[in-house]
């Protein structure tokens, strides 16, 4: 198993998120999880790096789960309990 560093993940993801301009997107629609995730997983593999799973540092809204294909979940090991509302219940 290969692992890229989280500065070089969060990195990519920044890049990611500043040439996404709000106008290209959804009226009801910023940059999704799900989007970011799957960019930097491309960018990752151009590298000849797997990605295996996704790694949250804190919590998404249940929207955002919701919003979210189940082919993303399942390979990014996200699920109800990464939410914020979950973390409210508990």
């Amino acid at each position: 198993m290969t692992l890229i560093t989280a500065s070089r993940l969060s990195n990519n993801f920044f890049s990611i998120l500043r040439r996404t301009s709000p106008s290209s997107q959804k009226k009801d629609c910023k940059l999704c999880l799900e989007q970011a995730c799957v960019e930097v997983r491309r960018l990752a593999e151009a590298a000849t790096v797997a990605v295996e799973r996704v790694e949250l540092v804190g919590l998404v809204p249940a929207s955002e789960i919701a919003r979210s294909s189940a082919d993303f979940l399942t390979w990014s090991g996200i699920d109800a309990h990464d939410t914020i509302e979950a973390r409210l219940r508990a």
